[in-house]
């Protein structure tokens, strides 16, 4: 049986990425953004269950009448390069050696709605998570809001510090949405407050009644 029917990925240089996640402003961005912390390769999920996408999906796309999945792609960023032979060996043998070289190399990853567009035609970036640029450069230092958030690579245990970002997804919310989406996960650590999804918040606002323009 070939290996992908085992563990549905493909592996990318990352100088592919504008072939793999095309070229709009906020990928070009997070393009720019992953060259500085210096990526080199990229681990793409083909067949990735995204939590927040599966609650926006059953409360609103699986009542669209166009054939989107509820299946996603997941796409791992790490500093090492990786051939598709030396990721597949250490997936069947848990090598000590490569598997402190991957987690030690992880940058983040990116959850890609490919099915669901922008208004330019772009693919819709969901829930991402990338390592933050280092606290010190030069004389400056960064400060960041950030938490630790565990990923799971087909049973490799990934960790990274940073902040979940997605794209506005107009059809479920407006930016104000992402917004409050975003916000709420440094709060969920200090508050222990319930997690959202974009279109449970969305729901939320829209519960109070007002007299001014409801929300979103």
């Amino acid at each position: 049986m070939p290996e992908e029917d085992h563990y549905p990925f493909i592996i990318h240089p990352f100088e592919n990425f504008d072939q793999i996640l095309g070229k709009s402003s906020i990928s070009i961005y997070v393009k720019e953004y992953l060259e500085h912390i210096s990526a080199k390769t990229c681990i793409c999920e083909t067949e990735y269950i995204d939590k927040d996408y599966l609650i926006d999906y059953s409360k609103f796309y699986a009542r669209s009448y166009s054939n989107i999945p509820k299946l996603t792609k997941r796409y791992h960023f790490f500093k090492e390069e990786i051939s598709k032979e030396n990721f597949q060996n250490l997936l069947e043998t848990n090598d000590p050696e490569r598997l402190k070289l991957i987690k030690e190399s992880y940058l983040g990853f990116i959850v890609v709605k490919e099915e669901i567009k922008d208004p330019l035609s772009n693919y819709l970036f969901g829930r991402t998570l990338l390592t933050t640029y280092k606290q010190h450069d030069g004389d400056d230092e960064r400060l960041f809001l950030k938490h630790r958030y565990q990923a799971n690579l087909f049973g490799i245990n990934l960790e990274v510090d940073s902040l979940p970002f997605q794209q506005q997804d107009e059809a479920i919310g407006a930016c104000a949405t992402v917004a409050c989406w975003i916000s709420h996960f440094p709060l969920q650590q200090l508050f222990g407050i319930q997690s959202l999804s974009p279109i449970e918040i969305t729901e939320r606002a829209q519960s109070i009644p007002s007299d001014c323009r409801n929300f979103p």
